[in-house]
């Protein structure tokens, strides 16, 4: 399950911080479209804020990347095409019958 609120956030390029937990583990890369830490580790979440907080080309890199990855996977294009081949797969095994 994925969290809406992280995907808006991507989608509108943000850099995001998230706890290592299954959904958001699926969502963002370490490094490359956000930082993830470990549950229960407010100093690595204190770190990973920090980071972003000193490093303008770092979060502006990650918010770039978490955009694009979050229109890739979640934007209307993506959706319209994974939405239509359920359909198709509905229709082919009803014409199977």
């Amino acid at each position: 399950s994925s969290s809406n609120s992280l995907i808006e956030y991507m989608a509108a390029g943000l850099p995001v911080v998230v706890s290592d937990i299954p959904g958001n583990a699926e969502m963002v890369t370490h490094e490359a479209t956000g930082l993830i830490y470990s549950p229960g580790a407010p100093a690595a979440l204190a770190d990973g804020l920090q980071r972003l907080a000193r490093a303008a080309a770092r979060r502006a890199r990650l918010g770039a990347a978490a955009g694009e990855a979050a229109r890739n996977t979640y934007g209307m294009e993506r959706c319209i095409e994974r939405h239509a081949a359920f359909y198709r797969h509905i229709l082919e095994g009803r014409r199977r019958s």
